[in-house]
């Protein structure tokens, strides 16, 4: 024979789980900032950003060589890279120091460009080298 339940303790079972669920998330909220500032002083490896790069840790001489970029005349011919498929139909059409990226569609070719004025004839070459 099935057990009958009436509305009413239907109604108090819902009310107790959700009058325990609210106290459990109140009692997690009380917790978690005082375990998030345990600790004190610099922060393990882990939680360095530069750690989890994909580049790793940059060093001296690798800012170094970034700065000597950013300070090279954009007409610069040490600077051409040519252009490349980066995945699908994106592609790289920019230098060495700064970006320029090319998008095929069907309805023509967008350009997203971060160069200078400047080096525009080198960047309309690599879109040039790309739809021959």
């Amino acid at each position: 024979m099935a057990a009958s339940f009436s509305t009413n303790s239907i109604m108090d079972v819902k009310r107790k789980v959700k009058t325990f669920s609210t106290l459990v998330a109140l009692l997690i909220g009380i917790v978690s900032p005082v375990q998030a500032q345990r600790g004190r002083g610099e922060p393990g490896d882990r939680f360095r950003w530069e750690n989890q790069a994909p580049w790793g840790v940059a060093h001296g001489a690798a800012i170094a060589e970034a700065v000597k970029l950013m300070a090279t005349d954009p007409t610069d011919p040490s600077l051409r890279v040519g252009p490349f498929k980066i995945f699908d139909n994106v592609y790289y059409i920019g230098m060495k120091n700064v970006s320029a990226f090319l998008v095929t569609t069907t309805d023509g070719l967008v350009l997203r460009d971060a160069t200078f004025p400047t080096s525009a004839e080198l960047t309309l070459d690599n879109v040039r080298k790309l739809v021959k």
